[in-house]
């Protein structure tokens, strides 16, 4: 747990005090589909390319996964997996979600991760970007990387997350629906935000608790086929 720690439950022990919404691992409940088609995503499409789509009856709201610059920076993190036949390079990511309060949307942090963690789970960092800007609506993270993520053949976790304080914008939540691959999504609260069982990665609903709808989270992923040592 990092040093922040004491500050961060000072800050919660004001929140509460005041009495705004605490802070949350996850919540469950249903909101309206954004989208049961491969272009939708409320008029955001992925890329000619889509590498990954799992977004199709976005129904469900789960886990929060998000950076509190008002908690010294501190994190609760989602993430869920998906696979990749071939070698392609990642350019788009897609996450549809929900706030508790008015947003907007921070920049957002995005990170892959190989499935080489205890259990697999996600453990080396294959590629991150920091402080994106989305160009989706309030509820929906939609951002252009740089085009260096290189996936090859295999398994791998993708996790999202905005910075924004809590007290100005409260907390941003990432969809699940019951339909799509693999495992299901995966939770930590390093910092211990809100006493959650997860301090490293766990499983969201069996070993952390988190009340969402569905075990996965909607996601896309856009980007090209490499066809050579160009990447061309």
């Amino acid at each position: 747990m990092r040093a922040t720690h004491t500050r961060v439950l000072s800050y919660l022990g004001i929140i509460l005090a005041l009495g705004a919404s605490a802070l949350l691992p996850g919540i469950a409940g249903a909101q309206p589909s954004v989208s049961g088609e491969a272009v939708g995503f409320q008029g955001n499409s992925l890329l000619d390319f889509p590498l990954f789509e799992q977004y199709y009856e976005c129904t469900g709201v789960g886990p929060a996964s998000q950076q509190f610059p008002d908690f010294g920076d501190a994190l609760m993190q989602a993430a869920d997996d998906f696979n990749v036949s071939g070698t392609y390079f990642l350019e788009q990511v897609v996450a549809v979600g929900s706030f508790s309060l008015s947003g907007p949307m921070g920049p957002v942090t995005f990170e892959i991760y190989a499935n080489d963690g205890p259990g697999n789970l996600p453990g080396t960092l294959v590629c991150s970007e920091v402080g994106i800007t989305s160009t989706g609506d309030l509820s929906l993270i939609d951002i252009d990387l740089d085009g260096s993520c290189e996936l090859t053949t295999g398994t791998y976790w993708i996790s999202v997350y905005p910075a924004m304080a809590f007290d100005e914008f409260g907390q941003w939540f990432w969809s699940s629906n019951e339909i799509g691959y693999g495992s299901e999504f995966v939770f930590q609260d390093p910092d211990g935000l809100v006493g959650n069982p997860c301090s490293t990665w766990g499983l969201g609903i069996t070993d952390c608790g988190i009340g969402a709808s569905y075990p996965n989270l909607c996601f896309g992923l856009g980007g090209f086929e490499s066809c050579g040592d160009d990447g061309d």
